[in-house]
């Protein structure tokens, strides 16, 4: 192989390494922001997450103060022996909303369990 041969043959191989460091920092780049693409998402999640715990957490103070407060009315009953007309309705709109409340915070409780489950599967993949 002629000099001429073999230089052009190194500046081809040369060429051909530049090309391919090229690539590598292009590929590096690409997986850089994929890695802050995920940690943004998992940040989004374990945000929203963390909200609907906290308004799960608020809806069980308001069904424990409703819960103490038929509680309150109940012994008031008990005491008295006879129950009045604004009691009673009292009673059964504080028993409708706890229910509905109780339904809505499971459904919520579910929703976080299967975000919380799916969350964790996607991590072990």
């Amino acid at each position: 192989m002629s000099m001429r041969a073999m230089q052009d043959e190194m500046e081809k191989l040369r060429d051909e390494n530049e090309s391919l460091k090229n690539e590598i920092e292009e590929m590096r780049t690409e997986m850089d922001e994929m890695r802050d693409s995920f940690f943004e998402e998992d940040a989004c999640q374990l945000q929203e997450m963390r909200h609907d715990l906290e308004r799960a957490n608020k809806n069980c103070r308001i069904l424990q103060y409703r819960l103490r407060k038929a509680e309150r009315k109940r012994v008031r009953y008990a005491q008295t022996g006879e129950i009045d007309g604004e009691l009673l309705r009292s009673l059964e709109q504080d028993l409708k909303v706890a229910k509905d409340v109780s339904v809505r915070l499971h459904h919520e409780l579910e929703n976080v369990e299967e975000k919380r489950t799916k969350t964790v599967q996607e991590k072990e993949n």
